[in-house]
């Protein structure tokens, strides 16, 4: 990301604060994974739980949907202070560029799920 951004932005000043803010929303994505990890241990810690409740469940949910929410509002935020550091033609190049690579990053079909 960072050469795309070196080679999208013409301001190198302004390419520093775009990396800056790629980088809060790399952090936040890696905080959701996490988030959602500790939300699927609760859950199976739950179902081993022959005594747990029908709340004790929904306080889990409830809780990954807020965490969500939140994270998700503080993505749209970086992304548009990412976007007002750029030109309307730095963006749809980065963008396009973000869109044709996205495809090297998805796993194939046959690969194996791994996760949790």
């Amino acid at each position: 990301m960072a050469s795309l951004i070196d080679r999208t932005v013409k301001d190198q000043g302004k390419a520093e604060e775009v990396k800056s803010v790629v980088s809060e929303i790399v952090a936040e994505l890696k905080a959701i994974r996490d988030q959602e990890r500790a939300g699927h241990r609760r859950l199976y810690e739950l179902n081993a739980n022959y005594e747990a409740t029908p709340e004790e469940f929904t306080k889990v949910l409830d809780d990954a949907h807020n965490q969500r929410m939140q994270s998700a509002t503080k993505l749209l935020t970086l992304r548009f202070k990412m976007k007002e550091l750029m030109t309307v033609e730095e963006w749809k190049a980065l963008s396009d560029r973000m869109l044709a690579d996205s495809g090297r990053y998805r796993p194939s079909e046959s690969a194996p799920c791994t996760g949790y």
